[in-house]
């Protein structure tokens, strides 16, 4: 976490002359401000209506001020929170209504929900593929009716327009199940196409605008659907593909890698939309060692969101993998130019469950981040805007 920074205080002292002159300062302010005899009715009248019009805009001008004041309180406070990680909801490990699945075989990988997405309401939606359905959290955190899910092995949920859902299997059904905002299936959209060889290939679901894509092992992008439950066909059945993730201002595409793990190296690169061309590669560095890239996302004003993570640096010789521990580092850069805003860095997850996403970027900015532990699933929102 951030440290926040000391708070500066200044101190006054006032001794002998001054504190003498200071007093005799507060007299004459006093004497000058006692009420004075009233010489005449309307004098009197005109004196009282004057005095009784400057308290009433004292007294609005001392309760603007302190509005003013709990106003940036709260929000001192608010982006403290956010800062540490802010729980917008919590689930319970299980099967009864609220809770959310997990599996530990003793011959197959361990799983825990694998994705999940917040709604324009505050609802967070969490794909639940253990017990096959999709659970909600109100703004409140409370548990709300879930969704069932037909397909047999969801991994991925994505926010489409207007609060609808888009739901990829890309190992048993190979589809992308379009649900509309109360979880009634729109259609099914097929992984296997033009640009797509094999489902398994499929690294990330995005939705821009009224297209769905699908990002094809951390590269390129195809166009395979609409959120209308419709497939994309090109000419010839040729499916269209982008050189990234589009940005959800609609000017660029991204694109992020590792360049040197041992160091903590890793990259950006932003391509103009629509023409393609490169406009710039920014090198990012994060103080361990980059194994794994979490995140690349942004928000509507085009903030950058990059999540990094990796086990602390050790000593040439030792297990790193074992014997150091894990961090994970979330990035903000600023859209144009790629300028680094400020890093926040979050405990991660330790746990052998198999998940496919972890973070969700918000409209408005912050990347929420599901942090898991023994008792369940906290929904967390960090904001690395500084």
């Amino acid at each position: 976490m951030a440290e926040s920074a000391p708070m500066n205080r200044t101190w006054i002292v006032v001794t002998g002359a001054g504190l003498a002159a200071v007093m005799a300062f507060v007299l004459m302010r006093s004497s000058s401000c006692a009420p004075q005899p009233a010489t005449s009715a309307s004098n009197n009248t005109h004196n009282q209506s004057s005095g009784s019009g400057t308290q009433r805009a004292d007294s609005v001008a001392t309760t603007r001020a302190a509005d003013d004041a709990s106003a940036n309180a709260n929000a001192s406070d608010a982006s403290a929170r956010r800062a540490q990680g802010e729980v917008l909801a919590r689930g319970e490990w299980g099967d009864d209504a609220g809770q959310l699945g997990r599996r530990q075989p003793q011959e197959a990988n361990p799983e825990a929900p694998m994705a999940f997405v917040v709604q324009p309401d505050g609802t967070v939606v969490v794909l639940d593929q253990v017990n096959r359905r999709l659970q909600r959290y109100g703004r409140d955190g409370r548990p709300l009716a879930p969704i069932a899910l037909s397909l047999r092995a969801p991994q991925d949920v994505t926010l489409g327009p207007g609060g609808s859902l888009v739901v990829t299997d890309r190992l048993l059904d190979e589809r992308v199940a379009v649900l509309d905002a109360d979880g009634r299936e729109r259609g099914r959209i097929p992984i296997v196409g033009s640009g797509i060889e094999h489902a398994g290939n499929v690294t990330g679901t995005i939705v821009d605008g009224d297209d769905i894509l699908l990002e094809r092992q951390h590269s390129r992008v195809v166009r395979a659907g609409h959120t209308d439950g419709t497939p994309a066909v090109g000419d010839a059945g040729l499916r269209d593909t982008l050189p990234g993730r589009p940005t959800r201002d609609g000017s660029a595409f991204l694109r992020a890698g590792i360049t040197e793990p041992e160091t903590g190296r890793v990259y950006v690169t932003r391509f103009a939309r629509p023409s393609e061309e490169h406009v710039y590669t920014r090198e990012v560095r994060v103080p361990m060692q980059a194994v794994q890239i979490h995140l690349l996302d942004t928000d509507r004003q085009g903030t950058i969101y990059l999540a990094v993570a990796g086990p602390d640096r050790v000593a040439v010789g030792q297990d790193a993998a074992i014997d150091a521990p894990h961090r994970l580092v979330l990035v903000c850069l600023e859209g144009s130019r790629g300028a680094v805003l400020g890093q926040v860095t979050i405990r991660a997850n330790r746990g052998a469950e198999e998940t496919y996403r972890d973070f969700f970027v918000m409209d408005e900015g912050g990347a929420v981040f599901a942090s898991r532990g023994e008792s369940g699933v906290e929904y967390q929102r960090y904001d690395c805007r500084q």
